[in-house]
């Protein structure tokens, strides 16, 4: 099967695309290569975004006399390569820690059949369904009026994304669906919400000290 064909059997039947033996026969190659290319195009579209609000805001800031406009333009290309490198690091960062956690969960806390590279595998080629996100980005880049719709774009990508990859979770470790999403999105993200309340605590006992 192409690579064509093996992106449609993903869209059309996540169950059956996901099943150890459609999985363990690839190489990590394919995956990461889906990640970086999809995080890559979010990354300059993003950047796109940004740097269009500042030069909202330099444009203001130069009817008070502010000559900025020179500045933006010289730092362009920096900003754009830096937030798309940005990009690129935190989804291979995201890609190895939410594999992780879902491997040893489903793997050694529901008893299920599979490998890491299984789950790394399944994450790098659910990034296929990050193209509404690229779709609703490009109309927001370039057809600002139609934000609403790039909303809804970004909605249903994140929807589909999680679908897929609780799917994928479950196929591949051959449990159900209540230990997939468990394994692929709830332990994941309770992770992370430690995380995030360790930095802001201390952060926020900080500026409390500050203030008094």
């Amino acid at each position: 099967m192409g690579f064509t064909g093996r992106i449609g059997f993903l869209l059309l039947n996540p169950r059956e695309a996901f099943k150890p033996e459609n999985i363990d026969s690839r190489g990590l190659g394919e995956p990461f290569g889906l990640l970086v290319a999809f995080s890559a195009v979010i990354g300059v579209l993003v950047s796109s975004l940004l740097l269009a609000a500042v030069r909202l805001f330099a444009g203001m800031a130069e009817w008070f006399g502010f000559e900025v406009g020179s500045l933006i333009a010289s730092v362009s290309i920096i900003v754009s390569v830096a937030v798309t490198v940005c990009f690129i690091i935190l989804a291979v960062v995201l890609w190895a820690l939410i594999s992780v956690f879902t491997h040893l969960s489903a793997r050694y806390l529901f008893k299920g059949s599979g490998r890491y590279s299984g789950a790394l595998k399944a994450y790098g080629y659910n990034s296929v369904l990050l193209s509404p996100t690229v779709l609703g980005l490009l109309l927001l880049v370039y057809l600002p009026g139609l934000a609403p719709l790039s909303i809804i774009l970004v909605v249903i990508s994140t929807v589909w994304l999680l679908f897929s990859w609780v799917t994928a979770v479950g196929s591949y470790y051959n449990i159900n669906g209540g230990k997939a999403f468990f394994s692929a999105f709830i332990i994941p993200l309770a992770f992370f919400s430690l995380v995030a309340l360790a930095v802001i605590l201390p952060l926020a006992s900080t500026f409390r000290g500050f203030a008094v």
